[in-house]
């Protein structure tokens, strides 16, 4: 008799987490993201739904309505995550397109997902060719 350390036999919890796992690390390893840029990808885009949700329920209120202190708590709730899933983000060095694209749509969060005013930005500070270059790559990233 075989002891279970050994064992051929795969439980239903270990099916599930194969079947769940494996598909997800194959994509990741054939568009070349790596699992913690896909993972960061995710992350930022649940806290991003959530300021949405959040700026959604205050635009619905109207040109009128002064944020209470209940709407600014969870404005500054979501948005706080949302720096912090950012702060991952700068953190995680990228090694592929899809990982400087996720860093170049963190930078625009910055400027309220303001394309123009983020980019312009980079122009204001210096009109320089190294500059020039960032703004066209910042730009080029976004685009894609």
């Amino acid at each position: 008799m075989a002891d279970a350390a050994h064992s051929t036999t795969v439980s239903r919890r270990q099916a599930l987490a194969i079947s769940v796992g494996v598909p997800a690390a194959i994509a990741a390893f054939a568009y070349g993201v790596p699992v913690k840029a896909t993972t960061l990808a995710d992350e930022f885009e649940t806290a991003l739904a959530a300021e949405r949700a959040v700026n959604t329920e205050w635009n619905e209120l109207g040109p009128d309505y002064n944020c209470s202190p209940e709407w600014e708590a969870a404005y500054n709730r979501v948005s706080a995550q949302t720096s912090r899933v950012v702060d991952k983000i700068i953190a995680d060095p990228s090694r592929n397109l899809e990982s400087l694209r996720l860093k170049s749509q963190a930078y625009l969060w910055c400027y309220a997902n303001d394309a123009e005013d983020a980019l312009a930005c980079l122009l204001e500070k210096s009109n320089t060719t190294d500059v020039k270059v960032l703004h066209a790559i910042l730009r080029d990233l976004l685009a894609i």
